[in-house]
């Protein structure tokens, strides 16, 4: 991406308005009850509906995304969105209002996926980290919008001329991003040889990691934000929709300073050691904390305790980039995609199921205080099994505070940092080989595809920060052809004594540095070189009984080094 302020703002503008309709139903719910007659479950539904319809298009949006690239399928999905806001302005009937708002769901399915994708590929670890934290910002823009500024316009618009100028200002949206986003770059969409499929991301010790947490906590927190805390403050506060709308302004205006803040103190903290795992760790029980005294204070527990909670919830934002971070760039699609699906199917089931529980035990004759105590409590013992999944899984390096506090690596003190700068697909390839001998190398292994459309400045800054994040006292950056561009910016990088650049890298070559990363920079040069040129022969040239096994000569003691 060029002209990175006008493709973060383009994109934003639409991910302002994908968060708008996402979250209006909390503000418009007394007016859907009073002209549609809604029941509790009725209303969790209809708000649930642009979720499923969210979540069914994430598994083909990903495979879209990293097949087709981001603007296009953005645009083409939009255009959905567009139709599904005037059929939502048009509806009479229950029915039509839910199917039309599952189609504005899909239509908005690719609003943050799109830009993640797109900054996976061109931006490094911790540029990623900030544009994930601001777009949430311009996401929260949008559910502040949702309050108070539609509650002053309904008398104006009405709900379905505010859906009616959603429509058009989407259509603005789509022209932004038509005008201001470069062209995707079909290499680096394509990856050829890459997977398709989504078997190896499931499977990712990251993804499993996170996945509970991703649906009952962080689609919990969401499913709050965008419905349940309006209801609540009507119905168990006493409320009136006016001040419930402004208590709502509140909620999510916390959200977006919260998120703003992410936005600039989440790189600092990474480089002081806190990566997204140990954040996640100490900052979820505080939301657990914030929930059980709202439970405890029922009535009493007005908005500011409800942007407090959000509030502690939002460092479970962190993990939507660490997992997109996880995988090969090539995967970056699926892999966020995928994680997507998981958020916001765990929304639509919160949302429609804490309708359902609370309509059950109000009719099994609990007082409304209680019913909505009982459907939080409930949701809260599944968040806290989640957190005790994740802690479970906890990583045996990340368990270790004196190899996570390392400045900039999760590397231990006397390990080299291994960085692959190489045309795109072939840094994340080689990187995919590298972890079917060595499946825990990537605390030590980053890699760069440069696809044809970047510029030099562009793979220089994204190869320091991801230099950054790898690096030990030292670092050893493969390139793949010399007098190329990445080896030209790989030259750029290195300093002669702690950070040095080989060129030609190969399977052998990264066995083999793998195998023996913990020596010190030059005699990993040597091994790096010895690998690469041993792994070159011809082979099958006579019958194998007639060939002389001579071991190489550059080993000094021959241990096993998976070539």
């Amino acid at each position: 991406m060029s002209s990175p302020i006008p493709v973060f703002l383009s994109f934003a503008f639409a991910y302002f308005f994908s968060a708008l309709v996402r979250a209006v139903t909390a503000t418009l719910a007394p007016a859907f009850g009073a002209e549609l007659g809604l029941s509790s479950g009725d209303l969790g539904l209809l708000a649930g509906a642009y979720f499923l319809g969210f979540a069914l298009t994430q598994l083909p949006l990903g495979r879209a995304l990293d097949r087709h690239g981001p603007r296009r399928v953005i645009l083409v999905l939009m255009s959905l969105a567009v139709i599904g806001c005037c059929a939502f302005a048009s509806a009479r009937h229950f029915a039509t209002l839910t199917l039309a708002r599952a189609l504005i769901g899909v239509g908005l399915s690719a609003c943050l996926m799109a830009p993640l994708t797109a900054y996976r590929r061109s931006f490094g670890p911790v540029a990623q980290l900030r544009a994930n934290s601001w777009m949430l910002v311009a996401g929260s823009l949008g559910m502040v919008a949702s309050t108070l500024p539609v509650q002053w316009l309904l008398p104006v618009l009405g709900w379905r001329g505010l859906f009616w100028a959603i429509a058009a200002l989407l259509a603005v949206a789509m022209l932004a991003i038509r005008l201001l986003v470069p062209p995707d770059a079909s290499a680096a969409a394509s990856a050829p040889g890459e997977p398709g499929g989504y078997a190896a991301i499931w499977r990712h010790r990251v993804f499993r990691r996170f996945a509970p947490l991703a649906f009952f906590h962080y689609g919990g927190m969401l499913a709050v934000q965008t419905l349940w805390a309006g209801p609540w403050l009507v119905r168990v506060c006493g409320w009136t929709p006016e001040r419930a709308a402004a208590g709502l302004f509140a909620i999510n205006v916390s959200m977006l300073l919260a998120f703003l803040a992410w936005g600039f103190v989440v790189p600092r903290l990474y480089r002081h050691g806190w990566p997204a795992q140990r954040l996640v760790r100490w900052g979820v029980p505080l939301s657990f904390g914030v929930l059980v005294a709202g439970l405890l204070l029922g009535e009493r527990a007005t908005a500011p305790l409800w942007a407090l909670f959000c509030v502690s919830c939002s460092v479970v934002s962190l993990t939507q980039p660490a997992v997109g971070q996880a995988m090969p760039a090539a995967q970056a699609g699926r892999a966020l995609s995928a994680y997507n699906l998981l958020i916001f199917a765990g929304i639509f089931v919160l949302q429609w199921g804490l309708g359902l529980v609370i309509d059950a035990l109000s009719a099994a004759g609990w007082s409304t205080v209680s019913a909505f105590r009982g459907a939080m409590a409930l949701w809260g013992a599944c968040a806290l099994l989640a957190y005790l999944w994740f802690l479970r899984h906890e990583a045996p390096a990340e368990a270790a505070p004196e190899v996570v506090a390392a400045p900039a690596t999760d590397n231990p003190p006397s390990m080299a940092g291994l960085l692959i700068i190489a045309h795109a697909p072939l840094a994340s390839s080689l990187k995919a080989v590298a972890g079917h001998a060595f499946p825990d190398c990537g605390a030590r292994l980053e890699v760069l595809d440069v696809a044809p459309d970047m510029s030099p400045e562009q793979i220089e800054n994204q190869a320091r920060e991801l230099l950054e994040r790898v690096r030990g006292p030292e670092a050893l950056i493969f390139t793949d052809v010399f007098g190329a561009t990445p080896c030209n910016v790989a030259q750029r990088l290195a300093d002669g004594v702690q950070v040095k650049v080989v060129a030609g890298v190969n399977v052998p070559m990264l066995w083999r540095s793998l195998c023996y990363a913990d020596e010190p920079i030059d005699a990993l040069v040597a091994r790096a070189m010895a690998g690469a040129t041993q792994g070159v022969m011809q082979v099958a040239t006579s019958r194998p009984q007639n060939q002389t096994y001579k071991p190489g000569g550059n080993d000094q003691d021959h241990r096993h080094h998976q070539q």
